[in-house]
């Protein structure tokens, strides 16, 4: 029997993705998700997660929403209004020398602890990747994340690429992979620990019954399937290109037959 992540990124980015999840883990269809720990109505998202015991990582987050740290502490991630900035501009501000990086720390490691008042991390990744497209930000990262004792994590590396996938998602695959396999001896180095293999990343926002099948049947033991649904709610609508489309995955996951040879783990239970 293969064993199996299937985690859903994203919780705590809106109410109603975060209910999808939950409804997700309650019919026993995802074992784990990620969490925004930077999110809005923290009390709200972390009581559910705690009610349910879903195992959960911290979604390390320098794009959407506020940060945690007071914006004036960290004012070269945000904008004029204190939000973060896009994850593009992110990048391009790092590339041009106009990142602090001791603002990166600050404000990532003020979600971890943020998340730590709450439930402890069994595992870090990063929304939209991030980190993967600087070697300087990878390095911040492992690091940071070493020293705060959290040892499980993702490599987003997902080597065949599918072509019935969008033109987008199948170069941003290859290009991800690229950066996925420069980081590899270094998480190595740092002592983490993550599945052998990664899939999700290029049927984002794209799922069908055919992709879901697909993905099954291809995925070998030690795998991580990540993915991303949610109810579309009226916030998720205002702030993501990806919202419709998070319930049409919600659905799709929600009624999927394909889990016959599949024992759903946890970062905790695959990798310990």
């Amino acid at each position: 029997m293969k064993r199996i992540i299937i985690n859903a990124d994203d919780y705590g980015l809106t109410k109603g993705v975060s209910s999808g999840i939950i409804e997700l883990y309650k019919k026993k269809k995802i074992s784990s998700c990620s969490v925004m720990a930077n999110c809005e109505d923290r009390e709200w998202h972390f009581k559910r997660l705690l009610r349910y015991g879903i195992p959960s990582g911290i979604h390390l987050n320098l794009s959407a929403g506020r940060p945690i740290s007071p914006p004036d502490l960290v004012h070269t991630l945000v904008d004029d209004e204190g939000n973060f900035i896009s994850a593009e501009t992110l990048l391009i501000r790092e590339r041009i020398g106009k990142i602090d990086y001791d603002h990166i720390k600050l404000e990532l490691k003020a979600q971890v602890m943020e998340m730590r008042k709450y439930i402890e991390p069994d595992h870090f990744d990063g929304h939209r990747h991030f980190y993967f497209f600087s070697q300087r930000m990878r390095e911040i990262v492992f690091s940071l994340m070493s020293s705060l004792g959290i040892m499980r994590t993702r490599i987003p590396y997902e080597g065949k690429l599918f072509h019935d996938s969008s033109i987008y998602f199948i170069l941003r695959t290859a290009f991800l992979n690229k950066f996925s396999e420069l980081a590899y001896k270094s998480a190595l180095a740092h002592g983490f620990r993550f599945p052998k293999y990664f899939r999700g990343q290029q049927y984002t926002g794209n799922w069908s019954k055919k992709r879901l099948l697909n993905i099954m049947r291809s995925s070998i033991d030690s795998t991580e399937i990540m993915i991303h649904p949610g109810y579309s709610d009226k916030k998720l609508r205002s702030i993501s290109s990806l919202n419709d489309c998070r319930e049409k995955e919600l659905r799709l996951f929600l009624n999927a037959k394909y889990y016959q040879d599949i024992m759903l783990s946890s970062f905790e239970s695959l990798l310990d």
